[in-house]
């Protein structure tokens, strides 16, 4: 048997029956009940993370088949399975079973190694019954030996069993997919790993505070063994664990302290930025470490935001400050901070100057403008005002003295002709939006003001556009549907509208609350006068000529370089209309093919 006493603890406290796996319940009963009904599958795939348990459970999987006792187990199923007892149970344990054939796929990856199981598989077992092959990161075979591998997976001998183990699924091809038996391991919960390393801790000897696991799980991402690997590595640092050895050992940052930090990020303070992490001497801190902590921070606070009241476990010590500091900032800045976070990510993990990056990120951050959400710019206003500027002083740090000029909003909305399109207001007075109707309530095409001017920040910016040209129609309070009449009634704007509903959505929840829907209404419009043939216009043509084809019908005027669009009746071609609005330059005529 297997020496206990000089093992590694993730080797020492490898599970041996299925009853020990911990956080794998859906996976493990799958197994169990095959061996309890006796029912096989020639080929199964054990796919996850990694450190959570597959390759494991594929050798307690093998060890159970040919376990002695699984006639037993299959009288009683409540009996651990495999025993460890038994002469196949031993030979397992001592790692000479000689129906037992486990393979590194990312050592033996062409198609001489699979010939060679091909050639094997033939041949009955010696002990149990069943001869299983364990492949150990397949995703590793090339896809030559993929492909020699395809028949014998299809149809292999009653007596073979093979049992492939990945943490990369998408790189077994579709072919040997189809062929598996799927058992998916998702990442183990923080609760259940946080028990196993108290657990270990108390039978190890080792002392440790339960904060100090949770700080040291923060780091695993799930994965059992990175937590057992963890644990050792700390502990050989001092005689007991605390968290401040954790953050120590790992280059972290307190919580508190990241709190901090962030708080500076909201309130744009670059001065107190900087010396705030000169403060905590950044240098000697893990850099990939702190960039984590970040996101993580900014996912904490979106869900306080959104009224999550359980915390993410890292974060429920500090749950009252992280209260306090999402007040402090809008969702909007949130996903703007996480946004620009994930884009830099890439970018970050390829410098080797981190420290230096990280330093300049956070700057950027700082000065990153502050997105309010539109109730809050609702809540802000004044409750009263009339078509006037006020203005206002305030002095800086600096003692410079800085004027500020509001614009207030009439209180009687202007008509807005059926049709015409509505530019959207500065962002001054959609900040300063007052409430216009009795009881505070804003009026509905004011909305429609303010979900243009955050449509002119989205991405696409043709979207933005169509959305300007349109005219707001009608809305219900509570009511999904907002009505709108577009500048035409062009199946392709609608297209593009419903097409990018993800990026208009969220702000027209924001402006018209309970809507989900945007309905068009087409707008009846008179024809365009027609235009009078003058000789000042142009030559002379024929009366026939003239009916046939009028003078707007002829857009093209010749030039030098070719023949270019010039539009007398925007009416009349609303596309090339919207583009000359929307970029600068010419359209040029192009001949028929």
């Amino acid at each position: 048997m297997e020496k206990q006493i000089n093992l590694n603890l993730a080797r020492k406290w490898r599970p041996q029956t299925f009853d020990t796996v911990i956080g794998q319940d859906i996976p493990i009963r799958m197994l169990k009940n095959s061996l309890y009904l006796n029912k096989f599958f020639p080929v199964y795939l054990f796919a996850g993370q990694r450190g959570c348990g597959k390759t494991t459970s594929a050798r307690i999987f093998a060890a159970a088949v040919n376990c002695l006792n699984l006639s037993d187990f299959q009288k009683n199923p409540t009996l651990p399975l495999p025993c460890l007892n038994c002469s196949s149970c031993t030979a397992m344990t001592d790692g000479n079973h000689p129906d037992f054939i486990e393979i590194d796929a990312a050592s033996h990856t062409g198609v001489d190694n699979v010939r060679s199981i091909i050639e094997s598989s033939s041949y009955m077992p010696l002990v149990g019954q069943k001869k299983v092959y364990l492949i150990d990161e397949a995703h590793m075979l090339s896809k030559a030996a993929f492909n020699a591998f395809l028949k014998l997976l299809e149809e292999p001998p009653k007596t073979v069993m093979f049992l492939l183990a990945t943490t990369e699924t998408q790189k077994i091809p579709i072919t040997v997919l189809s062929r598996c038996f799927q058992l998916i391991f998702p990442a183990i919960a923080h609760a259940e790993l946080k028990n196993l390393l108290l657990t270990m801790c108390e039978k190890e000897a080792i002392q440790i505070e339960p904060a100090a696991v949770d700080s040291l799980l923060q780091e695993t991402d799930g994965s059992a063994r990175d937590a057992i690997n963890l644990l050792e590595r700390v502990r050989f640092s001092d005689q007991a664990i605390t968290e401040e050895l954790v953050r120590t050992v790992l280059g972290k940052i307190s919580n508190q302290e990241l709190i901090t930090l962030m708080t500076h990020l909201v309130k744009q303070e670059p001065q107190a930025l900087i010396m705030y992490l000169s403060d905590i001497n950044i240098q000697a801190r893990s850099p990939a470490a702190l960039w984590d902590g970040l996101i993580s921070l900014c996912r904490t606070l979106l869900w306080a935001k959104y009224g999550v009241s359980s915390l993410p476990p890292a974060f429920q010590s500090v749950a009252q400050a992280i209260q306090t500091l999402a007040t402090a900032c809008s969702r909007n800045r949130l996903h703007a901070m996480l946004t620009f976070l994930w884009g830099q990510e890439e970018i970050f993990n390829r410098t080797n100057k981190k420290q230096l990056f990280l330093e300049t990120a956070l700057l950027q951050l700082c000065e990153q403008t502050n997105i309010a959400d539109i109730a809050e710019l609702f809540a802000a206003a004044p409750s009263s005002g009339s078509t006037s500027g006020s203005t206002s002083q305030r002095s800086n740090a600096s003692g410079n003295t800085t004027t500020t000029t509001e614009t207030k909003i009439p209180s009687k909305t202007q008509s807005v002709t059926a049709g015409e399109p509505i530019s959207p207001p500065p962002a001054s007075i959609v900040k300063s939006q007052p409430n216009q109707e009795a009881g505070g309530a804003t009026p509905p095409d004011m909305r429609w003001h303010a979900f243009i001017a955050l449509a002119s920040e989205l991405q696409d910016q043709f979207l933005a556009s169509i959305f300007k040209q349109a005219t707001f129609i009608s809305h219900t309070d509570g009511e999904p549907l907002v009505t709108v009449a577009l500048s035409t009634d062009s199946p392709f704007f609608k297209s593009t509208i419903e097409s990018a509903k993800t990026l208009w959505l969220n702000p027209l929840k924001q402006c018209f609350p309970g809507a989900t829907e945007l309905a068009y209404k087409t707008v009846s419009k008179a024809p365009p006068p027609r235009q009078p043939i003058s000789s000042a216009v142009g030559p002379l043509i024929t009366k026939e000529a003239a009916t046939t084809q009028p003078i707007y019908a002829q857009p093209y005027q010749k030039r030098e370089n070719g023949d270019f669009l010039i539009i007398k009746n925007a009416e009349e071609w609303p596309t090339a209309s919207l583009l000359l609005s929307t970029f600068s330059g010419k359209i040029k005529k192009v001949a028929d093919s």
